[in-house]
């Protein structure tokens, strides 16, 4: 049979390694990229269905016996990997709140004027900038000017055309 448990957790450990270390292969690169994204993307809801698929194999082979050992192996490898992921990227994730917090302040989020998002506010004309508001100026315009540089900065190393009259003002 084709899909069955066993192969059906060779391939998802085949994915999750080609997700923690793609092909260096100048031809094979891109089709590694093109499935090692969503492996990486989709690693918690991968591994909730390997976990599924393997105690589904279990629980329906436990009586006859004939229960694949090969095919169990490769879901431990996959579930050990996809875990790994997962914590690598809450990690990262960690990683970025504690940079902006050192950058804009601990109570960077607490400062956001209720008006900014609410549903009047929620359209701006072509020319009007958020954050104009008096009441929000101050810390918040510093932190303004300070991401709309780093944005300028990122952008101008991507594309170095970009004029700043279509960057953000503060």
């Amino acid at each position: 049979m084709l899909f069955n448990y066993r192969n059906r957790q060779i391939l998802m450990a085949a994915l999750t390694a080609n997700a923690l270390k793609p092909s260096q292969n100048r031809i094979g690169s891109i089709p590694a990229f093109a499935m090692g994204w969503p492996t990486l993307e989709l690693a918690p809801q991968m591994l909730a269905l390997g976990i599924a698929d393997t105690a589904q194999h279990l629980l329906r082979h436990r009586k006859t016996g004939d229960i694949s050992v090969v095919g169990v192996g490769a879901a431990m490898v996959a579930a050990a990997a996809l875990g790994q992921m997962i914590k690598q990227a809450h990690d990262a994730g960690e990683q970025t709140k504690a940079g902006i917090r050192e950058a804009l302040g601990p109570d960077y989020l607490d400062e956001v004027d209720d008006q900014t998002f609410s549903d009047k506010g929620s359209s701006l004309a072509a020319g009007d900038a958020p954050l104009q508001d008096d009441r929000v100026r101050g810390r918040g315009h510093q932190r303004c000017q300070l991401l709309t540089e780093a944005a300028g900065l990122a952008l101008t190393s991507i594309a170095p055309r970009v004029s700043s009259s279509r960057m953000h003002q503060c």
